[in-house]
């Protein structure tokens, strides 16, 4: 008796480690499956912002803009004084100088223009409407249903499953009802 027991409770220990086994196997494919629409979820969050992003930036000014804008008053007045300083003391030693200032200040007037053409641009822009399709609260809440509910299990026994066509035939059955 001593080893029927014994032999019993090996048994019991080796059906344990494989119901443990498909257990964390079945643990490991669902965490799979949600890890995959959590990454697309996220992915396409990623998608729509960048989105907004670029139509509001094609379709008007963006901030840099108006930081650059804000600097130009005193790169303008510098380089009017600049301007004026070269006038009086012309000096050829210093015309690496000379032309890195004239550089300076043709810059200062593309940005100028660039700003006003961002101005102008934005005007034209303004009646322009960028809209997000949200969808409806039906729409939303069938979703979040169809998640809550996403995936069932089914249990059957095993030894009335003689193929792969009685696994299709019982999976096709569960999955509807």
């Amino acid at each position: 008796m001593p080893n029927t027991l014994e032999k019993s409770i090996n048994d019991l220990q080796i059906m344990l480690n494989k119901i443990n086994e498909k257990k964390e196997e079945l643990k490991i494919t669902i965490q799979k499956i949600f890890t995959k629409i959590r990454n697309e979820l996220n992915n396409r969050e990623d998608e729509l912002l960048l989105e907004i992003d670029k139509k509001f930036n094609d379709k008007y000014f963006n901030e840099d803009i108006i930081k650059e804008g804000e600097k130009l008053p005193n790169k303008i007045k510098s380089s009017l004084e600049k301007g004026i300083n070269l006038d009086r003391e012309w000096n050829d030693e210093d015309l690496n100088n000379i032309i890195y200032d004239c550089i300076d200040i043709e810059n200062n007037v593309s940005n100028i223009k660039k700003i006003n053409e961002n101005i102008k641009m934005s005007k034209l822009n303004e009646k322009i409407i960028i809209d997000f399709h949200i969808p409806n609260e039906d729409n939303i809440n069938n979703i979040l249903e169809k998640i809550k509910i996403f995936g069932k299990f089914g249990l059957f026994q095993s030894d009335i499953i003689k193929n792969d066509e009685d696994k299709k035939m019982i999976s096709d059955w569960i999955k509807p009802n």
